[in-house]
């Protein structure tokens, strides 16, 4: 069954506004300090920080690879599926801090919106393969490369776009994985969604 897309939503408010705070933050290093996702801090009652660390990056060129990239995808996102996307960043924002503080115990900080982005751009890439067309093909590359990316992080630890500039950090490939399973998991939700209102309509047996 292919995704039915809703129709397209008006200006893409919630995309510019997380890009524009991102920005933001890279020049008020206090206020980001104060959201990045730090275990010690989560468990001290900071809990905030399990969600708002992605708006933080630890780079300018960290900064400016995950922010056009997020811009790019997330207005596409939010014009096409409106609240659909809004939900998806929300799960991913929320489950995978909740990863890291659960599963990741050495991971004492986080920041970026690599995961996001994983979770958007699988969303997107497994959405329009699923509809007729020739653009399948490269949609199916996009996703391969994704694959493809995944497997160098965890192989080598390092980032293929991003530079650590003068602060070293590490890529988390598991924020990347997080991302994917809720990509996954969302339109797996949705065609179920689909699926319960077509059968109600029609009034035929839920196989």
């Amino acid at each position: 069954m292919a995704v039915v897309a809703p129709k397209a939503a008006g200006f893409p408010v919630v995309t510019l506004l997380v890009a524009a705070g991102g920005l933001a933050l890279m020049l008020l290093p206090d206020i980001a300090h104060m959201l990045v996702y730090d275990r010690e801090r989560v468990l001290a009652g900071e809990v905030w920080r399990l969600a708002t660390g992605h708006a933080v990056h630890f780079s300018w060129s960290h900064a400016a690879w995950n922010l056009t990239v997020f811009s790019v995808v997330g207005v596409w996102l939010e014009r096409r599926d409106g609240a659909r996307y809004l939900w998806l960043i929300a799960v991913m924002a929320l489950a995978s801090g909740l990863w890291f503080l659960t599963v990741l115990p050495d991971m004492a900080r986080y920041g970026g919106l690599s995961g996001l982005i994983s979770a958007m751009v699988v969303y997107l890439a497994l959405t329009e393969l699923r509809q007729p067309g020739p653009t399948r093909a490269i949609w199916a590359t996009i996703l391969l490369l994704f694959v493809a990316k995944l497997v160098y992080e965890l192989l080598s630890g390092q980032a293929i776009f991003v530079a650590p500039d003068a602060i070293p950090f590490q890529v988390a490939p598991a924020a990347h994985i997080v991302g994917a399973v809720v990509a996954i998991f969302q339109i797996g939700v949705l065609e179920g969604r689909i699926r319960h209102r077509l059968v109600t309509r029609l009034d035929l047996p839920d196989a």
